[in-house]
């Protein structure tokens, strides 16, 4: 007899049998393979989906980049085209590197993907980098010493950044003079220099047909006379006795250059601009690291108007850094900075004697962007100019921080 609703009950549970969701008997096993679209094929799907971390922070950083709310599908990268999007949007993985940015992503029932910060509130609007399709190399960053260097060299003061290998200073100049639309004559300051190769020289020449006695002028005087920008690069290297050939120009003063035959005053332009940059503070180099460091006269040190401290950049600078110039993630990218401030720890305690320059770094993330291992990137870029006894040490420090990716990526 018909339920007084209507609905044979038997007849439901049959149904439900036959499509497999349900069944009447204890002993009957749910199908090993349910229909495409039901509830538990879903959640076998998803039990199924195995996702590298590294691969979740990519989909991470590429939803962070989307204007919520979007389609399904457009949570998927280019990159990682095969992965089902719903499963990767409740994959543990996934769910655990987005937490670590504050990010929480969900399918509402509109279908579309939705974004919300963890307290709840629609995300605040923040200015987000794209990083899609196009890689700059020549990306750049201002330190925040850059504003200082600009308003002293605009003061018209000498000045000489002090700081590690690698950490900018002579592209900041670079940079300064450009955008001031001056014209900077760079002098590779070594050892070797003299007063001739600072001053200029007397010697020889033709001049309509003859041989002539005349001054050739080096790159300081002729900066001084035309009223272009001069860089010291590397003036810690500098032979102190050859320093002596800049004091005048340093001072604000015309050089004085005396040859045989030949005494004069160099103008001094008033556009003219002096900046250098150091290694170390001028006083040698007792850790080795930065060799033919000349322990220069007080005198020259003294002539520097200002000194600006300079350093590596903030950890999340350098990643920005990183993924602008070579296109490689930013779970990537943290893995190289992570490991770079982690040597250049190492060297402060003097546990290693490595420097782990921005451009070591750089190097590092452009192997990695063209598909090598990280074990394979550090090598190329790093790890094969080591010595015998800091390698292991590094290497140790890199394992840390790397993890099971090491060797896989």
């Amino acid at each position: 007899m018909p339920k007084p609703d209507g609905i044979d009950a038997s007849e439901v549970l049959s149904r439900l049998e036959r499509k497999g969701l349900a069944s009447s008997k204890t002993d009957v096993n749910a199908p090993t393979k349910p229909p495409k679209h039901s509830p538990l094929a879903v959640l076998q799907g998803l039990v199924s989906v195995m996702l590298n971390p590294n691969d979740a922070s990519a989909i991470r950083d590429h939803a962070a980049e989307l204007t919520a709310p979007f389609g399904l599908q457009t949570l998927m990268p280019p990159s990682m085209n095969g992965t089902p999007p719903h499963a990767v949007l409740v994959n543990p993985t996934f769910i655990e590197v987005c937490a670590k940015e504050g990010l929480n992503f969900y399918l509402n029932g509109d279908g579309l993907v939705h974004r919300i910060d963890f307290l709840g509130q629609p995300p605040a609007p923040k200015k987000v980098l794209s990083l899609t399709g196009k890689v700059d190399p020549n990306f750049y960053l201002k330190p925040d010493w850059f504003d200082d260097l600009a308003t002293l060299v605009d003061e018209g003061q000498s000045v000489v950044l002090i700081g590690p290998a690698g950490c900018g200073k002579s592209e900041a100049v670079e940079r300064v003079f450009k955008a001031r639309g001056q014209k900077l004559m760079i002098v590779p300051c070594t050892p070797r220099l003299n007063a001739n190769d600072l001053e200029g020289v007397t010697d020889l020449v033709v001049k309509d047909g003859h041989q002539v006695t005349a001054f050739t002028a080096a790159a300081p005087a002729i900066a001084s006379e035309e009223g272009d920008g001069l860089l010291l690069d590397e003036a810690d290297a500098l032979n102190p006795a050859a320093a002596f050939a800049l004091y005048r120009l340093m001072d604000g003063k015309p050089m004085h250059i005396v040859r045989r035959g030949y005494d004069t005053h160099v103008p001094l332009h008033d556009d003219f601009r002096v900046v250098g940059t150091q290694n170390t503070e001028g006083r040698g180099d007792d850790k080795g690291l930065y060799q033919a460091r000349a322990y220069q006269d007080e005198a020259f040190l003294d002539r520097w108007n200002a000194a600006i401290r300079v350093d590596y950049p903030p950890k999340d600078q350098e990643v920005l850094i990183l993924r602008k110039r070579t296109g490689i993630s930013g779970s990537k990218a943290q893995k190289i900075v992570d490991s770079a401030a982690a040597l250049r720890s190492a060297l402060t305690q003097e546990e290693i004697m490595f420097t782990m320059s921005i451009r070591r770094s750089e190097r590092v993330a452009a192997n990695i962007a063209r598909g090598r291992t990280p074990e394979q990137a550090w090598k190329f870029a790093a790890l094969n100019r080591v010595t015998v006894d800091d390698l292991e040490k590094i290497v140790a420090i890199l394992k840390r921080v790397y993890g099971d990716t090491w060797r896989k990526g």
